[in-house]
């Protein structure tokens, strides 16, 4: 893929490049997305369920279909009925509901906070490299427009016709949960279920200067503790950012992690005076 890398060597590069973004003139409004493995690819939940095994659209398509049924059927057995509207929510508003629940989807998470990112690129795997990713929506929104018009959430042809017209399209959700408002959370959604977004955002962009194209700043693993240690000052925890008894149980879980982290730090340095 044609996009900038950055090794992040302290906290406070990387919150100089974060505030960076915050200060851009209109229309630069970007979109964030943490993953706690760096050598992990954009790519949606379906792709990730199915580790891409399946190589015809038509397929695709078609188990994406029954999973929307599926969840369409029973999804007013578990929620609130004031929650679903089933006569006017367009595709992507279901899949952004699936996506909330765990089904996979085709839509691929991003954030509007920097923060929040960053949080998902240090939260796990604390053995390896993490990443925050980011592009600015607007550019990509453009772009899409200019090459394949606007997108038609409404229609469902637009995304399972056959061809392979690997538009990307960012999109900000039409019904937010407790998790995704949180979350300050948004989408891409791709009008071909089996592109890889991080490739298509990236050749869209690749004509732009600097930050403006798709940019992935790595987190060292050896960096992540401190990074999660000071997110939790600001109050980015997984008890903020999951409301609810499970995300409370995943803040312990990093309470224990960050003072485990700590004694040993200070085990070490004792031992270095």
């Amino acid at each position: 893929m044609n996009y900038n890398s950055i090794k992040i060597q302290s906290w406070r590069e990387l919150v100089d490049i974060l505030e960076s973004l915050q200060v851009q003139d209109d229309p630069l409004v970007w979109y964030l997305r943490g993953q706690a493995d760096a050598d992990w690819q954009l790519l949606p939940s379906f792709l990730r369920a199915v580790d891409t095994g399946i190589a015809d659209h038509r397929d695709a398509c078609e188990i994406e279909n029954l999973a929307l049924k599926l969840f369409q059927s029973q999804a007013h057995l578990y929620l609130k009925p004031d929650i679903i509207d089933r006569n006017s929510w367009s595709r992507v508003a279901w899949w952004s509901l699936m996506q909330h629940y765990s089904c996979p989807t085709r839509l691929l998470d991003w954030t509007r906070s920097p923060y929040v990112a960053a949080y998902f690129a240090v939260d796990q795997c604390l053995d390896r490299d993490g990443a925050v990713w980011f592009f600015p929506a607007p550019q990509l929104e453009q772009i899409m427009r200019s090459r394949y018009g606007p997108l038609a959430e409404t229609d469902a042809a637009e995304f399972t016709a056959c061809g392979d017209r690997q538009a990307v399209y960012p999109v900000l959700g039409s019904q937010h949960t407790q998790r995704s408002a949180a979350q300050q959370g948004v989408f891409t959604v791709s009008t071909y279920i089996l592109a890889d977004h991080g490739a298509v955002i990236a050749d869209a962009l690749a004509h732009r200067q600097g930050i403006e194209r798709l940019t992935k700043l790595v987190i060292p693993a050896v960096l992540k503790h401190e990074f999660l240690s000071r997110l939790h000052t600001m109050n980015i925890t997984a008890k903020t950012l999951f409301p609810g008894i499970d995300g409370m149980g995943r803040s312990v879980s990093e309470i224990i992690s960050l003072r485990f982290w700590r004694r040993t730090a200070k085990k070490d340095k004792n031992m270095t005076k």
